[in-house]
């Protein structure tokens, strides 16, 4: 079937707006002494003297320089990072010495007396994972997060919405890409990359290397002058330059040489910001899809008519996902009607593709094309056909994240349930979408995940959640403090000495398992991440995973 297009005519013009806005404000302000009223100083002080040690497993005995904490002996409360002291070994006027707790993670010792709370040092503890010392990332992507990445023969190619990376940048935009080697250390930027846009995601084209890079993006560096980026572009990582051709263009205005012009060789892309592209496999034709919730369109430029000033627009209405040709044009046999569908009725939070070409997509929504489906996911076969088997009836709430190990599916979100079993904001499946019922996620509070990945065989299949959660109350052990990191076995329990990293705060898009400079397993971690283990990321994270 061919597609029916709504052809127009986009000029491109510029308007520039001058206002001022002016106003008077009148503050007045009480002298009240807030504080009269407070608590009495109990004469607690943390002294200079560092922890010692200053870091140690479990069970290690650390001593910490604090005065006047003997007279309130019997009252006190001491923890590490939240986790509380169960063995006090003696109190003295300037002393206070104690064991580190079981599940205790790195983060400050505090004191707290009655109503009142004493932060002292930092104390690190030690276990099976630790920030990587050989990944040399100092400031990270700054002004915006990073939302994918992918290896290649220099390192990684990082995708977000980031203007600077190391404060590298001299002046202009990097625009959300940039090459790093395999220590993250800064090798080059793609001219402006995506500009003030944001690039959401990334595709290796097989056995071309090139790159297709989607999100929302109307301009690529600072060509062209004559716009056919919708939102999805190919290019040359070894070159960092658009991959271009020439195309005639009915000019009014001379041109070199006469009557053509250089512009984007993939001509086609999304009405709509696209969330994820995917390159299917040659046995599915190894066309691209793009999936996104605001996607509501197919649109490229009709070059007879277009000119510098006027690009002619081809339209074709289609929602939610859109499978193009490598030159860009539209499949129509995909996922398009001459009556066009209402696509998926809400959001879409993440989407992941199987080797077969299948792309499932997750989110909150209930339907496609007006026709009920699993609530917030649906398997969309290779051809666009819809499985309505996988997920049986979904979940309860929103999936904010999709991973697959080849073996397990792991979903995250802002639910209870899934196909009729609890689930706790975090769910595996199997292959076939049925609920993977040896896994049972405890009970998360203080917020929610919003990642989860499940490792290799190498790293004994543990699973990694992040989110915005505090504590973790898992089936075999008491209530224990997780800021936002924490990692799981099989079952859903916590890992014995696999937990001790602190503070994570942030979203985390994208993880995938590596080695460092070493050779050692470790785990690299991506996102819109202002910190890890207590300390500032710049939205990248390696840990290294010990034996």
């Amino acid at each position: 079937m061919s597609p029916i297009l709504i052809r127009v005519a986009k000029v491109f013009c510029a308007a520039l707006l001058f206002s001022t806005v002016a106003c008077n404000k009148s503050n007045s302000y009480s002298s009240t002494n807030l504080y009269t009223a407070g608590e009495a100083p109990l004469g607690i002080k943390f002294l200079d003297n560092a922890l010692v040690p200053a870091s140690g497993a479990e069970n290690s005995t650390v001593s910490v320089g604090i005065q006047g904490l003997k007279k309130y002996a019997g009252e006190l409360q001491i923890a590490v990072n939240g986790t509380p002291v169960t063995s006090i070994k003696s109190i003295t006027d300037s002393m206070l010495v104690f064991s580190i707790p079981k599940w205790a993670s790195t983060g400050a010792v505090t004191v707290q007396v009655k109503d009142q709370m004493f932060f002292g040092p930092v104390f690190k503890v030690e276990g099976k994972l630790r920030s990587d010392v050989s990944f040399r990332v100092i400031n990270g992507a700054t002004g915006g997060g990073i939302y994918d990445f992918v290896p290649n023969a220099s390192g990684y190619i990082l995708a977000g919405s980031f203007s600077d990376y190391e404060y590298t940048n001299s002046g202009t935009t990097y625009g959300g890409l940039v090459q790093v080697d395999p220590n993250g250390v800064f090798l080059h930027k793609y001219g402006r990359g995506a500009n003030t846009g944001s690039i959401n995601s990334l595709a290796l084209v097989p056995g071309t290397g090139k790159l297709m890079i989607a999100g929302n993006i109307s301009l690529y560096d600072t060509f062209p002058s004559r716009p056919n980026i919708y939102n999805i572009a190919r290019i040359d990582p070894i070159s960092s330059l658009l991959d271009t051709m020439k195309s005639l263009v009915n000019s009014t205005q001379p041109l070199s040489p006469p009557d053509t012009a250089i512009v984007s060789a993939f001509n086609g892309g999304s009405a709509g910001t696209i969330s994820k592209v995917f390159i299917q496999p040659a046995s599915a034709g190894g066309k691209i899809v793009a999936v996104g919730s605001n996607i509501y369109g197919y649109q490229s430029v009709y070059y007879p008519k277009s000119t510098l000033l006027t690009a002619w627009t081809d339209f074709a209405r289609i929602n939610s996902l859109v499978r193009m040709n490598y030159n860009g044009s539209i499949d129509s046999t995909y996922n398009y009607s001459v009556v066009p569908g209402s696509g998926l009725n809400g959001l879409i939070t993440d989407a992941y593709m199987l080797n077969d070409g299948s792309i499932i997509v997750v989110g909150l929504f209930t339907s496609f094309n007006g026709k009920s489906i699993p609530h917030g996911i649906a398997k969309f076969n290779a051809d666009g056909t819809i499985d309505n088997a996988f997920g049986g009836l979904g979940c309860d709430g929103i999936i904010s994240s999709i991973t697959y190990n080849g073996t397990n599916f792991l979903l995250t979100g802002s639910f209870k349930n899934f196909n009729g079993t609890s689930a706790n904001g975090v769910v595996m499946l199997n292959s076939d979408g049925s609920v993977n019922t040896a896994f049972k996620c405890g009970q998360i509070t203080g917020g929610s995940a919003n990642y989860a990945v499940q490792l290799s065989a190498a790293s004994n299949n543990y699973v990694i959640v992040t989110g915005s959660f505090n504590k973790y109350t898992d089936n075999v052990n008491p209530t224990v403090i997780k800021q936002g990191f924490m990692v799981l076995d099989q079952n859903g329990n916590l890992v014995p000495a696999y937990n001790n990293m602190g503070l994570f705060e942030g979203t985390t898009k994208k993880i995938i398992e590596t080695t460092n400079s070493l050779g050692h397993p470790a785990i690299m971690m991506v996102g819109n991440i202002s910190k890890f283990d207590g300390k500032p990321a710049g939205n990248i994270v390696r840990i290294e995973i010990l034996k």
